[in-house]
């Protein structure tokens, strides 16, 4: 066991300074307090042992943590020898006393005590933390609803051409683009060796995924967003609002969020398939003498013009949101 620390008497005595369940100002004083002072000597620390009447009922406001290398004495079990690094601030209603000590030492004094303070702890601190969240960010839902929509235009052209570009193109120009560019949208050539042909990369194409077949569709999953932000019913004060319906809202409105980003960002990525530098890189393969397919692609304005050759060409008109930024959601505080 280690040395035992010299605690003034003064530390034993019983400080009932606190008649009502401690607040957040109680919480960082002693959080800052520990950073470079022993918890014992805190001024409200009660370091005497639990009376068997205190122990009958005890909450716990906080936990907190001593310096890397740290321990304390404890008042439940070891009052004058180092025992803990990671406490709780512990509140005895019935002496309206405080003690910082060891997480579970409680333990040995009211088992069924100590469980229903850790839970009701958990539970408040969840609550805390959904109420500071929703707090922040729930408002945020009415600009990232209208992002949304305005990017609805956009979804609906991205899925237009996953289907102009790939299972209505392979019939008509007789090459599958999607079987030359699944390999990371990476085009190659068929390069001569010793052993005999093999491919090598030529070029990335970016966005190709936009023709992969078995790609979501984006206009579903951008209405299936802005109906989860949208079903979010609360109180305009979220104190207010139950457990149940904060809950829910949280969870509605991060899913909405989690839902629209994924899906703004496939667009985006996909309409980069459907540039001018992407067509320039799908032509120039094509043009390849080593090229496993015949192509021609070009962009002109809001034309793309893509066959195995110049004089054999199906011509894609392309919707000018196309070419419009993709809306960004607003920024989310965690």
């Amino acid at each position: 066991m280690p040395d035992p620390i010299d605690i003034p008497d003064e530390a034993f005595l019983a400080k009932p300074l606190f008649s009502d369940f401690p607040g957040a100002d109680i919480v960082t004083e002693v959080r800052e307090w520990v950073k470079g002072n022993p918890p014992w000597a805190w001024r409200g620390h009660t370091h005497a042992e639990p009376t068997v009447d205190e122990a009958f009922e005890i909450r716990y406001v906080a936990d907190f943590q001593l310096p890397k290398g740290t321990e304390s004495p404890c008042p439940c079990c070891t009052p004058r020898h180092p025992k803990f690094g990671i406490g709780f601030i512990a509140w005895f209603p019935r002496s309206a006393c405080i003690r910082l000590m060891g997480r579970d030492c409680f333990r040995t004094l009211n088992p069924e005590g100590h469980d229903f303070a850790v839970r009701e702890l958990d539970e408040r601190q969840r609550r805390e933390a959904t109420i500071a969240y929703l707090t922040q960010n729930i408002e945020k839902r009415h600009a990232a609803i209208a992002a949304l929509e305005q990017s609805l235009p956009l979804a609906r052209q991205v899925d237009s051409l996953q289907e102009q570009l790939g299972e209505s193109l392979r019939p008509a120009i007789g090459i599958d683009l999607w079987q030359q560019l699944r390999d990371g949208g990476q085009l190659k050539v068929v390069e001569e060796t010793a052993r005999g042909p093999i491919f090598v990369p030529y070029a990335t194409v970016e966005g190709y995924a936009l023709i992969d077949p078995s790609r979501k569709r984006t206009e579903p999953s951008v209405n299936t967003a802005i109906r989860h932000l949208k079903n979010i019913d609360l109180a305009s004060d979220v104190a207010d609002a139950s457990d149940t319906e904060r809950e829910a809202a949280a969870k509605a409105f991060q899913r909405g969020m989690v839902v629209g980003r994924e899906v703004l960002d496939v667009i985006a990525d996909c309409r980069r398939f459907v540039s001018v530098l992407s067509f320039a890189t799908l032509r120039n393969w094509g043009n390849q003498d080593n090229a496993p397919a015949r192509l021609y692609a070009r962009r002109d304005g809001h034309e793309l013009y893509i066959g195995r050759s110049e004089d054999s060409v199906r011509r894609i008109t392309l919707d000018a949101c196309i070419d419009l930024s993709v809306p960004v959601l607003p920024q989310i505080a965690v």
